[in-house]
Order: C-alpha cells, then structure tokens, then sequence
C-alpha cells in the first residue's frame, strides 16, 4: 500500500508541477514577452514626412525636396522660369516614386513614407488596475531607409525612437489599443517598375545618344521608353509609335534626335542639343536618360 502511494504521488507530481507553471503563466498580469508579441503585429510600420512636390506661390526657384526627389528619378518636375507667363514649379510623381506616397495635404505638398520601422525591444510594463489597463514602455528602430527619406539629413538606418503603447484587458487577454508612435501601417512595393529594371545602361552619355537615335529611328514606344526619364503618354494613354507624343513633351515627334550631331555640356551630369529643347541627364548609378524636352534644358537643372 505505501509503494502504491509513492508511485501514485510520482505520477501525479508532474501535473501539479505543469498546472502551477500554467497558472503562473496565466495570472492576468502583462508581462514584456507578452507585451512583444502582441506588438510585433503592429510592425513593420514606416515613419513619414510633409514633401513639398509644387510651387504655386511663383517663387523663382525650384522646391529643393522636388529637385532632390528628381535626382533620385522619384519625381519630374516643369520649371517655367519669371518673366514668362504661367512661371512656377510644377512637379509629378514617377511610377517609382508613387510607391511612397501616402497621402495629399493640399495642391503643394503630400506626405510621402521616408523610413521602415521595426519593433526593438520592451523596457518596461506599467499597470493600471483601476482601468483594467498597462502602459508599456517600448524602442522602434529604422531597418530600412526609403529613397525619399534619403533626401533628409536625420534620418539613417539604426536610430531608435521611444514609443508608449496603451493594453487594455478583455476577458480573452491584453489588446493593443492605440500607440504613440508616428509610424504608420503602409503597404509599399519591394519592386521596381519594369520601366526601371528595363531601363538602357549607358554609363557614357555618347554611347547612350547613339543607342537613342537607334531606339528613336526603330519608333518602338517600349524601346524608347527605355531612354527617357518622363513618361511617355499621350491624351488618349500610352502611345505605340513616337510619332503619338504628348504635347506637354512640346515636341510632335523625336525626329529631331536623327540629326543631332554632337552635345552641348552644362556640367557633369547634363548635356544637351541648342534649339530643340531636349537636355541628357545622369541618374540613378550613373546612368544617362533623356530628362526634358521640352522649353529651355537649363531651366530644368
């Protein structure tokens, strides 16, 4: 009889151990492993900023987030210089760049996403019985810069930002209910458009003007579009001959390139044809696109 007393209290100690740990494990409280896991739901989340993309108060100069954003073939822009009527900055996402955008604040700036977050770690849990709640005390970190926050000074891969997250306590367990954080939950594309991966590579800008008036001289839309920096429309959609070219462009067709002999420099990064209102520029890892042609080349550096 005692050795099936031993036997009975060897067998039955495991569950008692178990159902304790489960109950520890279970006691209401919010713990910072709870807290995390609950947490990383909210994530990846991407911080955002106000983005100046027209100038409609006629200042004469050029908004300097449009001309950053140009640089990095996320934006056009049309500059009409003073003295000319209509004079502005007129700016437009690219299909790259429309994949940051968020929202639209008014005709002259939108809100474009700048950084990916991620949850970090969690410092610290605060209860408040009273209300059934806890406030928990939690780091983000930026994992991933997006070409438009590259534009900014402050902001680089591994800063960390200090976020306060309210729970509050239903019958099933903790809920996230809001979190002070300005990262938001933004769906973006990890891919660019096949106009970019399909883009001509041309490091040298005469190599690249004589596989233009090739791409020009077959008159195949796709070929060509593969040069330029601009889309190439026209009123009725995209266009399947150059000979369809829309009239902001300001040019009915590109013939005009057969019979460009030579370049004119401005600088390292643009060349252009006197006349014909057509300016080359270097973009992204140093490759040359059509970047204007339309008015005076200088007035779109």
């Amino acid at each position: 009889m005692k050795n099936l007393r031993t036997n009975l209290i060897r067998f039955i100690a495991p569950f008692i151990l178990l159902l304790l740990l489960l109950w520890s494990c279970n006691d209401g409280k919010l713990s910072n492993s709870k807290a995390e896991k609950a947490l990383k739901d909210e994530y990846p989340r991407y911080r955002t900023s106000t983005v100046q993309i027209n100038d409609n108060s006629l200042s004469p100069g050029i908004p300097n987030e449009l001309k950053l954003l140009s640089e990095r073939e996320l934006a056009r822009y049309t500059y009409i210089p003073p003295g000319t009527s209509g004079y502005g900055c007129y700016g437009q996402l690219t299909e790259e760049g429309k994949q940051y955008f968020v929202s639209e604040i008014s005709n002259e700036f939108i809100v474009m996403a700048i950084a990916k977050v991620e949850l970090e770690a969690v410092t610290g849990v605060r209860e408040i019985p009273a209300i059934n709640a806890s406030e928990v005390e939690y780091t983000e970190k930026i994992v991933e810069v997006t070409p438009v926050g590259e534009i900014f000074n402050d902001i680089s891969v591994g800063k960390t930002y200090n976020v306060t997250a309210t729970f509050n306590k239903y019958n099933e367990g903790w809920r996230v209910d809001k979190l002070s954080t300005r990262a938001q939950k933004i769906t973006i594309s990890e891919t660019y458009t096949e106009a970019n991966e399909n883009q001509a590579k041309y490091t040298v800008v005469d190599e690249f003007l004589t596989a233009f008036k090739k791409a020009v001289k077959s008159k195949d839309k796709k070929e060509i579009s593969k040069f330029m920096f601009f889309p190439f429309r026209t009123d009725n959609g995209l266009s399947n001959t150059i000979e369809e070219v829309d009239s902001d462009i300001g040019i009915s067709t590109f013939d005009v390139v057969l019979n460009i002999n030579s370049l004119q420099k401005y600088d390292d990064n643009d060349y252009g044809s006197p006349g014909t209102g057509l300016k080359f520029s270097k973009h992204r890892k140093g490759y040359w696109k059509l970047d204007m042609a339309f008015g005076n080349p200088n007035n779109a550096r």
